[in-house]
């Protein structure tokens, strides 16, 4: 696997991707290839724990499956040539700054973005126990679901559960395998529904043992068998199987969110329609217009994959969620450049010619930096910048409390009020106001220094 370029960050960046498992890697090859100035933080592998998959059979275009390491490997070198950044580090934190959002870093650093993708996953709840750890991927799945059942026809399979969907997984797992053992901490009351319990009952392929747990497991090269002991009596029991299912729920990599956006109950993050129906509606969404699909609580910070609230535990869905999550960010990102650069309007009532060409607002022009104490920068400054820039310019009694653009900004040469060719058209209104009478164009050969946009 070729290591992917690891940089770093001096200025900003459009889009900040949080997570490098297969919705990560897909929203950085969408991003960059968009010509979106992308960044992937990942502290640990890149591939996440789809990584560990030995094979993937119903990822689209692999008819013979495609192996984790494989597929993530090529997202990775796919991301890296079209010129996406990694970074290894662990994101601690997001807050908004400006127009965009800054990341905080675990090492004190921070990535400055103007759209974000929290692709951080779920981390799947282990046994902690050696040799089970050592057959993952050999015999041993752990997750929240069981895909592929069928390719265990005939097989012997135990299923270790803590999770709503134990029940539902071994009666699927049952119309292929020859015997089902289902491995249950407490009784079936406890971790089964009566419905479940009920259908389990009619099954004649599953068997189901309360108070035990998997203390072991056994094989070389690929998983031979399972020890499991009564948790009551201490009594165990070799259980001799080819598949074991570990499914005890996973833990969202949204902790570092934790205050910062909305989350359900179980710490998953909640996006799009989910928003609405959450009880703080009102306080978790600041815009007028409805959250997108995929957008978190945050304006601009969208969530793919395993961390995100309802969303499927499979590969190709978690890509295609990372994918759709980067157009839906450019689609902001679209929009906040279009507000930012709507035409400057001067009154031309007087009879004088615009002081100004219809040229963007750059950036750097915020209330909150030029320090304006208008009604309109006070109230608008911060969420459209360009509303605060257009005030100063109407109001003359704004004069050198503006700092001066960087000239380094590319061909967008705009003055303030109360300099060059601005100062002087205020000189020529004031002398027209002291004559009555229109000043003589000719006369004053106005040339602002000003270039349109090409």
């Amino acid at each position: 696997m070729t290591d992917p370029a690891i940089v770093g960050v001096d200025g900003g960046v459009d889009v900040a991707v949080i997570g490098a498992g297969p919705a990560g890697l897909a929203a950085a090859v969408q991003g960059a290839s968009a010509g979106l100035t992308t960044i992937v933080i990942e502290p640990a592998a890149i591939g996440g724990q789809a990584g560990n998959a030995a094979v993937i059979r119903n990822y689209p275009g692999f008819p013979d499956g495609i192996s984790g390491d494989e597929l993530a490997r090529r997202l990775s070198n796919q991301a890296t040539l079209f010129n996406a950044g990694f970074i290894i580090n662990r994101a601690a934190g997001l807050t908004p700054r400006g127009i965009g959002y800054s990341v905080r870093l675990a090492d004190g650093a921070e990535v400055i973005c103007r759209s974000a993708v929290i692709t951080t996953g779920a981390a799947i709840r282990r046994l902690g126990i050696h040799n089970v750890d050592r057959l993952a991927g050999k015999g041993v799945a752990y997750g929240t679901t069981v895909s592929e059942p069928e390719a265990l026809t005939g097989e012997d399979v135990v299923v270790v559960g803590a999770d709503p969907s134990t029940g539902p997984a071994a009666v699927a797992l049952a119309r292929h395998a020859r015997n089902v053992t289902v491995v249950l901490r407490g009784g079936t009351d406890v971790s089964l529904s009566a419905d479940l319990v009920k259908q389990i009952e009619r099954t004649r392929n599953i068997r189901v043992r309360v108070n035990s747990q998997v203390v072991d497991a056994y094989g070389e090269s690929r998983l031979e068998g399972v020890i499991v002991r009564h948790r009551v009596s201490g009594t165990t029991e070799a259980v001799g199987v080819h598949g074991l299912f570990v499914l005890m729920g996973a833990e969202p990599g949204s902790a570092w969110l934790k205050g910062t956006a909305e989350r359900d109950q179980d710490g998953y993050l909640l996006t799009g329609p989910d928003l609405e129906s959450h009880q703080a509606r009102a306080q978790a969404w600041p815009l007028d217009r409805a959250p997108l699909w995929l957008e978190t609580s945050l304006p601009g910070v969208f969530a793919a994959g395993d961390v995100r609230h309802g969303a499927e535990s499979q590969v190709s869905v978690a890509v295609h969620e990372g994918a759709i999550a980067i157009m839906l960010a450019r689609r902001g990102l679209n929009q906040s450049r279009r507000r930012l650069s709507r035409p400057v309007e001067l009154s031309g009532s007087d009879g004088l010619p615009d002081p100004l060409p219809q040229v963007p607002l750059p950036e750097i022009w915020r209330a909150g930096r030029a320090g304006c104490d208008c009604p309109d920068a006070q109230e608008r400054g911060r969420a459209e910048p360009g509303r605060a820039c257009l005030s100063l310019l109407r109001r003359t009694r704004h004069r050198e409390d503006v700092d001066r653009p960087d000239p380094g900004q590319g061909d967008q040469l705009f003055e303030p009020p109360g300099s060059g060719a601005v100062r002087r058209l205020h000189e020529l209104r004031r002398d027209r106001k002291r004559r009555g009478r229109r000043p003589d164009r000719d006369r004053c050969r106005l040339q602002p220094r000003h270039r349109r946009n090409p």
